[in-house]
């Protein structure tokens, strides 16, 4: 049955059309029960009109934001013997987190957007999508010459700091705020845009699409590596 709550007018599209000449033959209509000022009514709707009625709306556009997979660099105890370049690369746990990933993420993905650091960028290419990766800029990591735990202190103290050579949250959140208008101008009803990055940007970004203030981001959107979280843009 169809039903309006009482007093509430039901939505143009499912109105009952004025005129009263519809046919009665097989598949032509359907008689079922509607809800008109608070009473209810058996009145004889069109299958086309029950169809455009019953139909859910298609899905909003979307956005999925991820963290790459575990890298050689997100180790607790790294090989001694690997270089900067190989601490960038996935391990295999990693690996295999990826393609975990990707396997989770929804039909519809016309746009895959990477950092362009090499673990965001294998983690990318691990989600097995058709889709080709396209590497931004503005995803990359907040970066600089200061330690995540003096980053960490920083922020329990509500002080924002830019580092030497990096940039401070309000920063990062910026860039954010420019990938998620990009990606909404892009993406339409229906699909999906998925951003992979890194801890920090992640924060970023689903803070900027929650409505959280940026000094609460961090701990409250912080992602785990391979974990990705999406949202409507």
């Amino acid at each position: 049955m169809l039903h309006n709550a009482p007093g509430q007018a039901a939505p143009a599209v499912c109105a009952w059309p004025e005129e009263r000449g519809v046919a009665e033959g097989p598949g032509a209509a359907v008689r079922v029960d509607i809800t008109e000022d608070g009473l209810e009514v058996s009145r004889l709707l069109p299958l086309a009109l029950l169809a455009a009625c019953s139909s859910p709306p298609p899905p909003p556009a979307q956005v999925c934001v991820a963290r790459h997979a575990e890298s050689f660099g997100n180790l607790t105890e790294r090989p001694a013997d690997l270089s900067p370049e190989q601490l960038d690369t996935l391990t295999p746990n990693g690996e295999a987190q990826a393609r975990a990933a990707g396997a989770k993420l929804p039909d519809g993905v016309v746009n895959l957007w990477t950092s362009p650091r090499e673990r965001a960028k294998q983690t990318a290419a691990a989600y097995g999508l058709s889709v080709t990766p396209m590497i931004n800029t503005d995803l990359r990591p907040i970066d600089g010459e200061i330690s995540w735990a003096e980053r960490e202190r920083a922020w329990a103290l509500g002080e924002d700091p830019r580092p030497p050579g990096g940039e401070s949250l309000a920063d990062g959140a910026a860039r954010a705020k420019s990938v998620l208008g990009k990606a909404r101008a892009l993406t339409d009803v229906g699909q999906t845009t998925v951003l992979v990055t890194h801890s920090d940007l992640s924060a970023l970004l689903l803070g900027a699409l929650h409505g959280t203030p940026v000094m609460e981001r961090m701990m409250t959107h912080r992602l785990e590596t391979a974990e990705l979280a999406c949202a409507p843009l």
